[in-house]
């Protein structure tokens, strides 16, 4: 089983992912948990670029560009959509050597949705969206003091919205315990 978090920054998906992990292993249940984040935390800054700081390979790699009101959207280059693609056959080889995956992932670009809809037709996929009010959402942002970029929330909002999802969260109204438990109560 994967069970696909995705939404916003700020929305809290590597935290819901963590609740849900720690509260299945109190079941006794065996789950991975496997964050974009912490897979693009690999990828050398030379692929990446933000304003006039950019690493010499950034155009094929991950550029953010900023707008006039602060929010930041963000531009894949082929390196970096190579990489994305091949975390997400990661996440179904885990899934199809027959270990439970928890999936935290942000959509980049809206065929990233359609890229998750193929791991779907090879392998059961709960498809979670994890959303709030952009402005919350952005408070978030600002008040965490670990999160090196800000104005990424209202930067990729739109590409979360949509009505494809097997549950949709408001995670500025319930905690990511609660957020878990709405999560496991989908489980088969």
């Amino acid at each position: 089983m994967i069970v696909f978090l995705t939404g916003p920054a700020a929305a809290g998906k590597s935290t819901v992912a963590k609740a849900f992990q720690k509260a299945q292993a109190r079941n006794g249940a065996f789950w991975v948990c496997m964050d974009l984040d912490d897979f693009a935390k690999g990828i050398s800054f030379d692929w990446y670029g933000l304003g006039a700081v950019r690493g010499p390979h950034a155009e094929r790699g991950l550029v953010y560009v900023k707008a006039k009101d602060g929010a930041l959207t963000m531009k894949l280059g082929d390196d970096l959509r190579r990489a994305f693609g091949a975390f997400r056959a990661g996440v179904l080889a885990v899934a199809q050597a027959g270990v439970n995956v928890i999936c935290a992932a942000s959509l980049v670009e809206e065929q990233d949705w359609a890229a998750w809809g193929e791991i779907g037709a090879a392998h059961p996929v709960i498809r979670v969206g994890l959303m709030g009010p952009v402005d919350e959402l952005e408070r978030r942002e600002k008040a965490d003091a670990t999160r090196l970029l800000k104005g990424l929330a209202r930067g990729n909002y739109a590409i979360y919205d949509r009505d494809e999802y097997d549950l949709r969260i408001d995670t500025t109204l319930v905690s990511a315990k609660d957020a878990a438990q709405l999560v496991a109560e989908l489980l088969p």
